[in-house]
């Protein structure tokens, strides 16, 4: 038995009144004990113990005051104290004891160092005779494991290599994951950049994405140093990410990884692997485009069964590690003709298998949540306040004089299909114009400032909604109307005639695009379009985006025959800046069905510019059309 103390503490039980929250904390929390007394209530929730410590989690009350105005609350095991220092949030224990003044944190874990001492006694039997010895003797402490490489220093090493080297670093899983976790990126002061990369959006987090597609993020961009840590066990297919890893990398780059060797089972179900120094050497190997630098392992720790029989006595003797880590060179390009993997993701798992979706709140850099609902801003007035009410979710790079401020990084601002389509409509100097879709009013800030009288913004997503409304705002919109809702609902009843309609970046988030192009034809006698569309040559051959699309569906509609090609929003859906479609999938056409579709509707002068057949998420391209 432990006997323990903590400050104020007396060994003075009292009954404690169960009312209905305290018979929930009891029932759910597994209480191994529950005592007080006229000062402080302990509970302890489970203890474990070796031969050279005490881990013990619970919780403590104080009747007197909150936690937070003791200057102190130490643990007494066995002679050995300790202070607890790690707490943390306990509110089923807020709800079962309202009457008194608690602390946000009043659940504790703790860690005792001892050095236990046993007493064994040996009897050996002959016959009717029988010889004892006892024997007192201390209990041992883990001997450091020998004859294994040591890793615990490769992540610095690659830190090092970076900040010295003036390099530009990606990391892989950059999201602020708890509380207690933080960001990464002050550890590069010296790097060129830093760019964040993960499953789920964050403030830390600049692109969001499947790490099994990676460079299908980047474009041409290259980086010189890419690392993770804790994110290879749950890849799916780690070997897929290592060959995405050699085309982001310039040859001579360097990659670190850090993972798990032996470790409890997390972010369920998406936990899928377990390393060794030599795994991590066949995922970084020559045929691969890799030279290990150096791999080992760290965090030595004992593994410990709950039911132990032959042969698996002495297990808990036997050495194992927490993590393992390499840090490898790039040396060559990666030779897909050598190496193949042609499988997606969606074969090897469950269409509704996903990454557990976070349990905390959006985290800033700045530990903030990014709940924008009920905040106040404590700092004078400023465009950067109104901007960070979106902290981490622009899309867009602001114009002059806001350039510098903190947003994002697409031009849409200084958008050359903006000038492009002002010159195929001979300006848009005092014209009225219907813009579907702002998204941050980068456009609608460039019409106005090419003279249109009158816009009319219709938005639907509500936070892209606010930000257009913070844009209008920082830069003085006066000839704007910014609309909350959906735009094809308004279409189908408004009788108004506009010179222009804008229609960027809309029509592939549509489930029904023939009715949208139907719809706009009506409202105006001029569409811009910029839009993504099937083309099965192209996306076939990219897993990145065939994975997304499905085969053609026929369809009709107001006399139309088409194709459409359905379109899954998959992770993307999971990002606070997403503002696609309001389903989770959406209808492309192809190209030949779109012009084929605006000549049905009437118009017959079409013009065709910006047509990207290598857009990362999809062949693209620009059109005016004039009835």
């Amino acid at each position: 038995m432990h006997r323990f103390a903590a400050k104020f503490f007396n060994k003075y039980r009292k009954p404690v009144e169960e009312d209905a929250n305290l018979i929930t904390l009891k029932e759910n929390a597994n209480l191994i004990t529950l005592e007080e007394d006229d000062n402080l209530i302990i509970a302890i929730d489970s203890s474990w113990s070796n031969d050279y410590a005490i881990g013990i989690q619970g919780w403590i009350i104080s009747k007197k005051c909150s936690l937070d105005e003791l200057d102190e609350i130490e643990i007494e095991v066995n002679g050995t104290t300790v202070p607890i220092t790690s707490w943390y949030p306990r509110p089923d224990v807020s709800a079962a004891y309202p009457q008194y003044k608690l602390s946000n944190n009043c659940g504790f874990w703790v860690h005792i160092p001892r050095l236990a001492e046993h007493l064994v006694t040996f009897k050996a039997k002959k016959q009717r005779t029988t010889w004892t010895k006892s024997l007192a003797f201390k209990g041992s402490k883990p001997q450091p494991p020998v004859d294994f490489p040591e890793g615990v220093d490769i992540f610095n090493d690659f830190v090092k290599l970076v900040n010295d080297n003036h390099l530009s670093v990606l990391e892989i899983g950059s999201r602020i994951v708890s509380p207690d976790s933080s960001s990464k990126r002050a550890l590069f002061p010296g790097a060129s950049s830093y760019t964040g990369f993960d499953y789920y959006p964050d403030s830390n987090t600049d692109v969001v994405g499947d790490t099994h597609r990676l460079s299908q993020h980047f474009g041409n961009q290259l980086f010189d140093a890419i690392f993770s840590l804790a994110v290879f066990e749950h890849l799916a297919m780690p070997w897929v990410v290592a060959m995405e890893i050699n085309k982001l990398l310039k040859v001579g780059g360097i990659t670190c990884h850090s993972t798990v060797n032996a470790w409890p089972v997390h972010e369920r179900p998406w936990d899928f692997w377990r390393f060794s120094h030599e795994g991590l050497k066949v995922l970084f190997s020559p045929p691969m485009g890799f030279k290990t630098i150096r791999a080992g392992f760290f965090e030595p720790l004992r593994m410990h069964l709950d039911n132990v029989s032959h042969p698996h006595y002495g297990f808990e003797a036997k050495p194992s590690f927490g993590g393992v880590a390499i840090l490898a060179k790039k040396t060559a390009d990666f030779n897909s003709a050598q190496f193949k993997w042609d499988v997606a993701l969606e074969d090897v798992l469950d269409s509704t298998s996903h990454y557990p979706k976070p349990i905390h709140k959006p985290i800033h850099i700045d530990g903030s949540d990014m709940n924008i609902l009920d905040k106040y801003v404590t700092s004078a007035p400023s465009p950067q306040n109104a901007l960070d009410i979106f902290k981490g979710e622009w899309s867009s790079k602001l114009p002059e004089p806001f350039s510098t401020l903190q947003a994002g990084s697409a031009q849409l601002f200084e958008d050359p299909r903006m000038d492009w389509c002002d010159a195929q409509f001979g300006g848009f100097e005092g014209k009225t114009v219907l813009e579907l879709g702002p998204l941050e009013a980068g456009h609608t800030y460039m019409i106005e400032r090419l003279g249109a009288a009158e816009i009319v913004s219709i938005e639907a997503n509500t936070r892209a909604y606010l930000k257009c409304l913070i844009v209008k705002e920082l830069l003085e919109l006066k000839h704007t109307r910014l609309l909350c809702g959906d735009f094809v609902e308004y279409l189908r009843t408004n009788q108004k005639k506009f010179d222009v309609c804008i229609a960027s970046g809309v029509l592939y988030h549509m489930n029904n695009p023939v009715e949208l192009l139907a719809l706009a034809a009506k409202a105006s006698d001029q569409l811009f379009i910029w839009t993504h569309y099937y083309d099965q040559a192209i996306i076939s051959g990219e897993p990145a985006l065939s994975y997304r699309l499905s085969d053609g569906t026929p369809a009709e509609y107001a006399g139309f025959r088409h194709t459409l090609y359905r379109q899954d929003y998959k992770a993307a859906l999971s990002w606070g800046g997403f503002c696609g479609g309001s389903d989770e999938s959406s209808n492309w056409l192809s190209r030949e069905d779109i012009l084929a579709c605006l000549r049905h509707f009437g118009f017959n002068d079409i013009q065709i510019n910006f047509d990207h057949t290598n857009h990362p998420n999809g062949p693209s391209f620009a059109l005016t059309a004039v009835r």
